[in-house]
C-alpha cells in the first residue's frame, strides 16, 4: 500500500512500510465479450448421439418430448456430438449416417433452441477409440501407417462435405473438433488449420471453435498450448476436472481439492484466466458425468457391464455433488469469464448396446441436479454456500465482479490475486508466506509393497504428506529387480517465515532427487542435500540413492509472498497473522475498508475518513484516535447498521435529543475551527438546511467527506494509513 502523506504522521502511526495498490473499479470482464454470434452464448444439453445407427431406439417424436423437457429445465441449446472415423492411415471413411440427426437439428430449431456440432476424430468409428498421441502410437507399433497430413485434410474434406448441410439447417455454433493432446497444433501444421477455419467460415455464418479436452489428472498441456485460439470466437473447454480417485461426501472438502490439480498445480482457474485474457476471447465450458463409481474425475465412459448394472454402478448422489461442486467452483471463479455452460449425460448409443440406456438419460437426473441447472441458467449464478474454502495451490481467487454475495474466504495460504464483487466480505489470509517447491525425484517400487507416501518438514514439523500413485503397468506383479517410478510435482508449503530446514521423506521406498528448487516470491533457489538417512542398503543401491528422508538448508531464503486484494464494492474485511508495522511493500490491497492484524485493527478508504471526521466533528478532535470509541463506532457499523443511523445517534450524544440548529453550527465551528461562529456566520449556517432532523443529520453527513472538514481536522491521511481501533470483544 504506497503512501506519500505527512511523515509526522506515518511514524506517529508506524506505517512506513504500508504501500496502496491504486486501482480501477472492478468492471465485469464479459462486457468486452459482447457483439459476439449467438451459438457461444446458449446454454447446451451435450447429446452424445455418434451417428443415425446408434440412435435408432428413439423416435422423432420421443426426441421432441425430451427437447421440450431441456427447454423446461433451462437449457436453450443442443449439442449433438458426433462420430467421424479415419482409417489407420488418416483417411476419412464414408460409412456412417446422419440422416436422422438433420431431423433432430430441425426439431431443435423449430423450437427455438439453438444447435451445435461436435465431431469426435476416431478410428475406425469406434467411438471411444479418439485420435490422439496414444492411439497414434499403439498403431504405428503394429505397423500401421499414420499420416498428420492425411489426417488433418480428412478434417477438411469431412466440413467442406458437411457445412452446407449445418448452414441450411440453422446450426449456431461449429466445433471443427475435439481434441485431447497437442498432436495436430504443432507450428507447421497452422496453415492447414488456417484453411480449415476459412473454409468453414465461407459457407457458414454461425459461430466456430475447436474443443480442447482436457483430462486433467493425465494431461500436462494447458490450454494456452493450443496455438490456434486466435482463430476461434471463443474457447471451448471440456474440462474433465479431477479430485479424487474415492467418493467425497463434504462439499467443502471437495471444494478445496478441486484447486489441487494433479497435472497443472498452479491451478485449472489461473489457466482459464490466462487463456481468456491472452486471446481476449469468451469460455465455453462443458462438463460431463455419468456417475459411474465416484464422479469426480469428470466423467468415465461406463461399460456395458456397468450400464446393465446400473443400480451399482451408478452413484447419483456423487452425481448430484460433483455437479454441485463443479459448477459452484467454476462459475464464482470463472463468471466474468464464462460466456455458455454446456452439460452432458444423455447417450444416445446407449440405446443400442445396453438394456438400462435410459439411467443416461438427462430427464432421468434426479431433481436435485435438474435444480442445480436451473438456478444456474435463472441468472447465470449458482451458490453451494458463502464460503470459499481454497488450498494452498490456489493462485487466484476471483468472485464475479458484480455479485452481491457476501463472501468468507479463506485463502488457504496460497493464493496470492483475491478479486471480490459487491458484497461485504471478510477475507481470511492465513499466511503471507511459503514456499513452492518443484522438484523431479525417482523412487524405488517394491511390488511388495501398497503403499508409498511422501512427507514434508520444516523443522520436524510435518506440514505436508501425499500419498504416491504408480500409474500404469510397469511396477505390477513380480518382479525380480527394483522399479523405479519418476515423478515430478510441485508442492506448495505455507507458514515457514522462520523455518531454518526442509525435511523430505518416503515411506517404503528408497529416493533420489534429480533436482529440487524452491521458489517464494520471485527468488528461486536449487537446493543441495545437506544430510540424510538411510538404513543398511543392499549393493544395488548406489551411494547417492537416499532413504527414510534428506534434509536441505532453507535458512535466509525470503519466504514472503506476494498479496494483492480488491474489495470491490461493499464494506470489506481482511485478516491477517501479522503485525501491521511488520507488512512490506508485496502486500496491496484496494477497495478495502477494514484490516484486522495481530496488533489490531485498522479502518481504510471512505469509511476511515467519514468515521474519524464523525467523531471529531461532533465529540472533539481528541477523541479522534481514541481505540475504544473508534472500536465501539465500528463495531455499530459492522453488524449492519447504516452511516446514517450511526450520525443519528452520535448527534443525539453529543447535542441531547432535541438540538437546535443553532447548536449543532456551534458545535461544528468549536470542533472544526476551533472558536465560536459570529452572529452572521450562526444566522446563515442555521438556515443551510432544514430543522427536522433529518436534515440536520443529512447536512452532518455531507461534512463527514468534506475534503475543507478534513484537512481542517488534520484528517486528510487517514483514509490511506488505516484508522486503528479496538475491536468489541
Amino acid at each position: 500500500m504506497k503512501i506519500t502523506h505527512n511523515s509526522s504522521k506515518i511514524i506517529r502511526y508506524a506505517l512506513l512500510l504500508i504501500t496502496f495498490l491504486i486501482a480501477s473499479p472492478a468492471v465485469a470482464y464479459l462486457d468486452k465479450f459482447s457483439g459476439l454470434k449467438d451459438g457461444v452464448y446458449y446454454n447446451y444439453v451435450k447429446i452424445g448421439y455418434y451417428h443415425d445407427g446408434s440412435a435408432n431406439d428413439m423416435t422423432d417424436a420421443q426426441f421432441s418430448d425430451h427437447v421440450k423437457d431441456f427447454m423446461e429445465i433451462g437449457f436453450d441449446g443442443v449439442m449433438f456430438e458426433l462420430t467421424v472415423g479415419v482409417n489407420y492411415e488418416g483417411f476419412l471413411l464414408e460409412n456412417l449416417k446422419y440422416e436422422k440427426l438433420e431431423r433432430w437439428i430441425q426439431i431443435v430449431k423449430d423450437n427455438s433452441l439453438g444447435a451445435s456440432i461436435l465431431p469426435n476424430f476416431t478410428f475406425n468409428d469406434d467411438n471411444a477409440v479418439y485420435v490422439n498421441s496414444e492411439t497414434i502410437n499403439f498403431h504405428l507399433r503394429i505397423s500401421e501407417i499414420f499420416s498428420e497430413e492425411n489426417f488433418l485434410q480428412s478434417v477438411k474434406q469431412y466440413w467442406n462435405k458437411n457445412i452446407g448441410v449445418f448452414e441450411s439447417l440453422g446450426v449456431d455454433l461449429i466445433n471443427i473438433g475435439l481434441f485431447d493432446d497437442l498432436t495436430f497444433f504443432r507450428d507447421g501444421n497452422r496453415s492447414i488449420w488456417e484453411d480449415i477455419f476459412a473454409d468453414v467460415r465461407s459457407n457458414f455464418s454461425g459461430a466456430v471453435t475447436i474443443t480442447w479436452n482436457k483430462w486433467d489428472k493425465f494431461r500436462y498441456s494447458k490450454a494456452e498450448d493450443i496455438n490456434i485460439w486466435d482463430l476461434t470466437d471463443a474457447i471451448s473447454i471440456w474440462g474433465k476436472l479431477y479430485a479424487s480417485d474415492i467418493p467425497i461426501y463434504d462439499k467443502y472438502e471437495i471444494q478445496k481439492k478441486l484447486w489441487e490439480s494433479p497435472k497443472n498445480p498452479t491451478g485449472f482457474i489461473k489457466e482459464y484466466i490466462e487463456v481468456s485474457e491472452l486471446y481476449q476471447k469468451p469460455l465455453m465450458i462443458i462438463e460431463n458425468t455419468f456417475a459411474i463409481d465416484q464422479a469426480l474425475d469428470g466423467g468415465v465412459d461406463p461399460t456395458e457391464d456397468q450400464l446393465n448394472n446400473y443400480e451399482d454402478a451408478l452413484n447419483y448422489e456423487m452425481m448430484d455433488l460433483k455437479f454441485e461442486a463443479t459448477i459452484h467452483h467454476l462459475n464464482n471463479h470463472l463468471s466474468d469469464y464464462i460466456t455458455s455452460w454446456t452439460f452432458g449425460n444423455w447417450e444416445a448409443w446407449g440405446f443400442t448396446c445396453c438394456i438400462n440406456w435410459n439411467s443416461l438419460d438427462i430427464s432421468q437426473f434426479p431433481s436435485k441436479t435438474r435444480s442445480i441447472f436451473s438456478d444456474l441458467f435463472a441468472d447465470g449464478e449458482y451458490i453451494v454456500s458463502d464460503k470459499i474454502e481454497a488450498s494452498p495451490q490456489a493462485e487466484i481467487i476471483y468472485v464475479p465482479t458484480d455479485s452481491e454475495t457476501s463472501w468468507i474466504v479463506n485463502t488457504g495460504g496460497g493464493a496470492d490475486i483475491i478479486r471480490l464483487g459487491n458484497g461485504d466480505d471478510q477475507v481470511l489470509v492465513p499466511s503471507l508466506s511459503g514456499l513452492k517447491i518443484d522438484f523431479k525425484y525417482q523412487y524405488w517400487a517394491n511390488a511388495a509393497e501398497e503403499n508409498y507416501t511422501l512427507r514434508f518438514f520444516l523443522d520436524e514439523l510435518e506440514v505436508h504428506s501425499e500419498n504416491l500413485i504408480i500409474e500404469g503397468d510397469s511396477c505390477i506383479g513380480e518382479v525380480m529387480f527394483p522399479c523405479w517410478v519418476r515423478a515430478n510435482p510441485i508442492v506448495y508449503l505455507a507458514d515457514t517465515s522462520d523455518t531454518g530446514e526442509l525435511k523430505i521423506q518416503i515411506s517404503n521406498s528408497f529416493l533420489k532427487f534429480d533436482h529440487l528448487r524452491v521458489r517464494s516470491g520471485e527468488e528461486e533457489r536449487n537446493l543441495e542435500i545437506q544430510s540424510s538417512y538411510r538404513p543398511p542398503a543392499p549393493d544395488w543401491a548406489k551411494d547417492a540413492w537416499i532413504t527414510d528422508f534428506a534434509t536441505f538448508e532453507i535458512s535466509g531464503l525470503s519466504k514472503n509472498g506476494k498479496i494483492t486484494i480488491d474489495g470491490g464494492g461493499g464494506h470489506d474485511s481482511v485478516s491477517v497473522p501479522l503485525a501491521y508495522t511488520d507488512l512490506s511493500d508485496n502486500f496491496e490491497i484496494s477497495n478495502i475498508e477494514e484490516i484486522k492484524f495481530t496488533d489490531g485493527s485498522y479502518a481504510f478508504g471512505s469509511t476511515a475518513t467519514k468515521v474519524s471526521n464523525l467523531i471529531g466533528m461532533l465529540l472533539g478532535v481528541e477523541l479522534m484516535a481514541d481505540e475504544s470509541v473508534l472500536g465501539e463506532v465500528m463495531n455499530y457499523l459492522s453488524n449492519g447498521n447504516s452511516f446514517k443511523s450511526l450520525t443519528w445517534l452520535a448527534s443525539d450524544y453529543a447535542l441531547g435529543n432535541g438540538f437546535s440548529n443553532e447548536d449543532l453550527v456551534e458545535v461544528l465551528f468549536l470542533n472544526i475551527l476551533g472558536r465560536r461562529p459570529d452572529s452572521e456566520e450562526l444566522s446563515v449556517y442555521s438556515n443551510s438546511f432544514g430543522r427536522d432532523k433529518n436534515s440536520q443529520v443529512q447536512f452532518v453527513m455531507s461534512l463527514t467527506d468534506n475534503d475543507l472538514v478534513s484537512n481542517a481536522l488534520g484528517n486528510h491521511y487517514s483514509s490511506d494509513v488505516g484508522l486503528k481501533f479496538l475491536p468489541a470483544e
